[in-house]
């Protein structure tokens, strides 16, 4: 006796089972579920201040015997972070060197942040008083200078003058 009809039979009863979907994964029971991911980065400024030797030291850098508009570099600035960042200036003193002895005789100055270790070439434009200070930095890690400028008349009292810098970033 030949098989030959058995599987020809066969298959003419399972077709039409595999065709509805028998043994298929319509049958099957699947579920599926998202799973959220997520994280949140916190911001990130910082700022490094490394005063020069001009900083505590004007008159070694500023031409006492010299009237007019005199600049020297009084800081090198380190910018980190991973956010934009805005920079700001306070003084003690508002944007005055004060004198020691008599808080009445003030040397009024402007400031100016660079590129680090750009050229100011006494470019009056570049230097601002502190409440006009808008540098802008992008994140990363960014260098920078502090110029300090000095108008002077050629007559200023002799005594000790002083102020502080108090630099800020903020994240934007």
């Amino acid at each position: 006796m030949s098989l030959r009809p058995f599987f020809i039979a066969s298959s003419l009863i399972l077709s039409p089972l595999a065709a509805i979907g028998f043994g298929s994964a319509a049958f099957a029971n699947t579920l599926t579920g998202d799973i959220p991911i997520r994280i949140i980065v916190p911001t990130t400024a910082n700022i490094s201040v490394t005063a020069t030797a001009n900083a505590g030291n004007l008159q070694n850098a500023i031409q006492l015997t010299q009237a007019g508009l005199q600049a020297t570099k009084i800081a090198d600035l380190l910018f980190e972070g991973n956010a934009n960042v805005n920079l700001t200036v306070t003084s003690l003193e508002n944007g005055n060197l004060k004198n020691n002895a008599n808080q009445n005789l003030t040397i009024p100055y402007k400031l100016a942040v660079i590129s680090d270790n750009g050229s100011i070439n006494n470019d009056s434009n570049l230097f601002v008083t502190l409440d006009n200070i808008t540098e802008f930095l992008a994140s990363g890690q960014r260098n920078r200078d502090l110029y300090i400028q000095i108008n002077n008349t050629g007559n200023i009292p002799a005594g000790s003058y002083f102020d502080t810098l108090t630099l800020t970033v903020t994240a934007r």
